[in-house]
């Protein structure tokens, strides 16, 4: 399963992209802004990670994606959407290598995923948890047409801290006026 945009492609992980994930994800500017990513992160997480992938998307429960450049194959991170199938529901996470940030290729990826949730996974509602300190996350949300929804309030206990959690969402039927 990939999926393509003019700069991007997004495919599965593969158990040689082991060595540069972990290089990617070890990096405090990006742990200390996402929920799930922990640091410091090891070889053994991403084999550990990667290993679980065929089960998750087989049951239909995670479609864990490489964002990598198109054409070069580079690994610049990941995104994900996670599916509550019961309530019709994908939640979206992602990270990006520091390298990257700013050339807007998260907010790319971002779109190729909600298409992929709504259309391929039927997803009625996607939704995207941002900690409240990351307004860069928050920002490619907002680019692909997700709405503000509230604030979680000390939602998360990360590194010795609450922290908020700003929850953003869409519905399918607000999918094709974004």
């Amino acid at each position: 399963m990939q999926l393509e945009s003019s700069r991007l492609l997004l495919r599965p992980f593969l158990e040689n992209d082991i060595d540069e994930l972990a290089a990617l994800a070890n990096d405090y500017r990006i742990a200390k802004t996402t929920i799930e990513l922990p640091y410091p992160y090891t070889k053994e997480d991403a084999r550990w990670w990667i290993g679980h992938h065929p089960g998750w998307i087989e049951e239909g429960s995670r479609f864990p994606f490489a964002v990598t450049k198109k054409g070069e194959g580079e690994l610049m991170g990941n995104i994900t959407v996670r599916m509550q199938p019961e309530h019709q529901r994908g939640e979206l996470g992602y990270w990006l290598g520091t390298d990257y940030w700013g050339s807007g290729y998260m907010s790319e990826a971002a779109e190729l995923v909600r298409d992929f949730s709504f259309r391929s996974l039927e997803a009625h509602r996607l939704i995207a948890p941002v900690m409240s300190k990351n307004q860069a996350s928050a920002k490619v949300v907002k680019r692909i047409g997700m709405r503000y929804e509230g604030t979680l309030r000390q939602d998360v206990w990360k590194w010795s801290r609450y922290e908020d959690v700003d929850m953003y969402g869409m519905l399918a039927a607000e999918w094709g006026r974004a």
